[in-house]
């Protein structure tokens, strides 16, 4: 049982998503017995940890049973002050007698020291159950104890290897994936594209497909050549111009000059904005430019069942090459979606 309700808290994190921000997810369940009596996530970032939603969740019929019981958490208890207490002084104040954690914690304020601290009191402390799937939940967080967003380029290409066309779109997916896509942005905090699939597709960046916020959108256009009556200039979500003339804010737009600045520097101001997931769209450049700077963590990759060669001569951009570890392959009505992690 101790992996199933490992499991189950591993399930319990992954609810909130990226209301987290730049938090870890985390989930956990109160045993008492054979029976769960408490169980919480964290739920939105500079809310309550999840060892204290686990608590708070306790039937009052159930209370006398948490000393003594044994907790389950997705991650090492925090021993400082942060936004909230510190969730091991409550665990020990609470009677808890034996703790199971998948994973330290890898922030280096907390790392080893909620264990510690749990040991010196008595406390049965057990590590690394499930541990591949607890760090699995944590990938978010890591980059952003980096003080950079996670990074997903997202490709879609034709069976043909082309992603598109510079004189006109052309759509080449199915709808069920358009629907992932869009699924997709809901998870998110920011999507980029570069100025020319701006100015091809007239792209929107909303979800509209699929229930949830729009993500920021973020544009790469360095000469501000994206006319203001184009889609991305409507007022449906917080936009970003990242271009090489300007600095100002008006109303939802934000123009952003980078001229002086590398992709580094780039991917650290979008992190001080809030954008701790960020979906990169492309075109060609604009994935290269994150390849070639070795700065992705997973790539999505679509290849479509469509041909475009043998209906465009001129104007083709042809898809980039990403490798990295397979981990998720599944054909959807002929689209085949490849998730790659990047290799470290």
């Amino acid at each position: 049982m101790i992996h199933t309700y490992m499991e189950r808290c591993l399930e319990l994190g992954k609810i909130a998503g990226k209301d987290t921000k730049s938090n870890p997810m985390v989930g956990s369940l109160i045993i008492a017995g054979d029976r769960i009596i408490g169980e919480g996530f964290h739920r939105k970032y500079g809310n309550k940890h999840s060892e204290i939603e686990s608590f708070e969740s306790v039937k009052a019929s159930d209370r006398h049973l948490i000393s003594g019981a044994t907790m389950f958490v997705s991650l090492e208890p925090c021993t400082h002050h942060g936004k909230t207490p510190p969730c091991a002084d409550r665990i020990i104040r609470e009677g808890i007698k034996k703790v199971v954690v998948s994973c330290e914690d890898p922030n280096p304020v907390v790392f080893r020291e909620g264990i510690k601290r749990l040991r010196d009191h008595g406390i049965e402390v057990i590590v690394g159950v499930q541990a591949s799937k607890g760090e699995e939940l944590l990938r978010i967080f890591k980059k952003s104890l980096l003080k950079r967003p996670y990074i997903i380029l997202k490709v879609v290409q034709s069976s043909d290897g082309f992603i598109g066309s510079t004189r006109r779109q052309i759509w080449m997916s199915n709808k069920y994936i358009r629907m992932i896509t869009h699924k997709w942005r809901s998870e998110i905090d920011g999507i980029m594209i570069g100025k020319q699939t701006a100015l091809t597709d007239n792209a929107s960046l909303t979800t509209r497909l699929w229930p949830g916020d729009n993500p920021t959108r973020i544009v790469w256009d360095s000469n501000l050549e994206i006319p203001p009556t184009f889609n991305i200039f409507k007022d449906v979500a917080p936009t970003i111009i990242l271009n090489h003339h300007k600095n100002m804010v008006d109303k939802h737009l934000t123009f952003k000059n980078v001229i002086d600045m590398n992709l580094d520097d780039v991917t650290t101001y979008l992190y001080q904005e809030g954008i701790c997931r960020l979906m990169v769209e492309g075109g060609s450049k604009t994935i290269n430019h994150f390849l070639e700077n070795d700065l992705w963590d997973e790539a999505r990759i679509v290849t479509t069942s469509c041909r475009i060669k043998d209906e465009e001569n001129e104007g083709l951009v042809r898809a980039s090459d990403v490798f990295g570890k397979l981990i998720f392959q599944e054909n959807y009505f002929g689209d085949d979606l490849k998730i790659y992690k990047k290799q470290t």
